[in-house]
């Protein structure tokens, strides 16, 4: 009878050691998951304090910029293409459209519409010096058009991107022209091998940040098969 009982104390003493175990456990991973989510957060409200970050206050017209002017988009192509060859895998490309160009030079004027472009380009300039820092970045503006192309290095294009379309929507732009307001959509493509898949699904991102509104950046991770993207007509 002894040692029944005695077998039955050792069962019992089993049973809470493997419980108590389970508990510690259990409470190790709710701790553990707490501690992940609290860094989750705190590097999204980190995110969003960069985003929010107003970078340009003023920009000097007279400035250079490093946009190199192209005869037309097709050009710009050939040379992202030649750049693309001496890049990595942390690239992004940005395809760039100021919103309603066309009305701002109905409305304004042409040299107002040709300043507004030129200080979009100022705006970016000061953006990339100062968060990225990257001398081979490419930045390319086809003569007389609305659309901007970035090719550079950073680990966040989409961060980049929506702080690019924050800084230009939040400008003071009555500077320019009175009651004057510059908004950009930006298509965003991560890096691929092919320099050509690239511009296709930043196009494509473009595309349907402009079909939402604009003021905004998309990023497509790849191309829908089905779609077809034809660059030619850019």
């Amino acid at each position: 009878m002894r040692g029944i009982d005695k077998d039955i104390l050792v069962t019992v003493i089993t049973s809470i050691t493997a419980l108590g175990a389970a508990i510690i456990g259990g409470l190790f991973l709710v701790k553990s998951s707490k501690v992940k989510q609290t860094q989750k957060e705190n590097k999204e409200q980190s995110k969003g304090t960069e985003r929010e970050k107003n970078i340009v206050e003023h920009i000097n017209i007279e400035d250079d910029t490093m946009f190199h002017i192209c005869k037309n988009n097709r050009s710009i192509f050939a040379t992202l293409k030649k750049s693309h060859r001496n890049r990595d895998s942390d690239t992004v490309l940005l395809w760039i459209d100021i919103d309603s160009m066309t009305q701002i030079n109905s409305i304004y004027g042409t040299d107002v519409g040709d300043k507004v472009a030129k200080t979009v380009c100022l705006i970016i300039d000061k953006i990339i010096g100062t968060i990225i820092h990257d001398k081979k970045v490419s930045c390319y503006r086809a003569n007389k058009r609305d659309e901007l192309f970035v090719m550079t290095s950073t680990n966040d294009g989409r961060l980049l991107g929506e702080i690019i379309v924050m800084n230009v929507s939040k400008y003071k732009w009555s500077e320019l022209a009175q009651n004057l307001f510059v908004s950009v959509s930006v298509g965003m493509a991560n890096y691929s091998s092919n320099a050509t898949e690239m511009l296709k699904i930043a196009r494509v991102s473009l595309n349907i940040a402009k079909s939402l509104g604009g003021n905004q950046v998309v990023a497509t991770e790849k191309l829908n098969p089905f779609t077809s993207v034809n660059l030619d007509d850019s």
